[in-house]
């Protein structure tokens, strides 16, 4: 009986970790580590928005018309835009997004007479999403970066910064081994 019982006991024993493993697959750890070259870009992007930042805002994209009424500068807007693109670092994607985010807006300013300011979805800074984006510019090099998602052609990074429920989601497309911004907003408290 005692022979039985230790060989029941080596083999429980011996089985244990395969046992721990296959009845508990989700300790396996996550890695949400970032590569460098896409925290580079991010990091390259902040850094050149921030040194055109005064710059960049004097296109005016949106002006008062003859009734008073708020209109899009178009105009302008493309401006702004191909500022952005020239940086390197901003992708197709996030351009289209934009230009149809001012021509939408173009349009409800047609429908939606406006004429008290500051104008509405112009009221804050269109990159960062943010009234202070001072806030996150002038602290690039301590933002801290968690991958979400990723392959060889996509990341989607969560980008962390002094505050807790504050925190973007970037959108990058790997273009011709260039990782470039597609999307950057803000991530809603958990």
């Amino acid at each position: 009986m005692k022979f039985f019982a230790v060989i029941i006991f080596s083999f429980l024993v011996l089985q244990l970790p395969a046992l721990s493993q296959n009845t508990h697959p989700t300790n396996k750890k996550t890695d949400t580590t970032v590569p460098k070259h896409i925290i580079q870009s991010i990091e390259g992007f902040l850094t050149w928005y921030k040194d055109h930042y005064f710059r960049l805002y004097q296109y005016s994209l949106t002006y008062t018309d003859d009734s008073g009424h708020y209109q899009v500068d178009t105009n302008h807007c493309k401006q702004f835009l191909n500022e952005l693109k020239s940086t390197g670092f901003i992708s197709d994607v996030y351009t289209e997004l934009w230009k149809k985010y001012f021509d939408d807006q173009a349009e409800n300013f047609k429908i939606n007479i406006q004429i008290e300011g500051p104008p509405e979805g112009f009221d804050m800074d269109l990159v960062l999403l943010t009234q202070e984006p001072e806030e996150v510019l002038n602290h690039i090099t301590t933002l801290r970066y968690e991958k979400f998602d990723m392959d060889d052609q996509s990341a989607v990074v969560i980008v962390h910064t002094r505050w807790e429920e504050w925190k973007y989601i970037i959108e990058l497309s790997n273009i011709e081994g260039k990782w470039l911004i597609d999307y950057i907003s803000l991530k809603e408290p958990d």
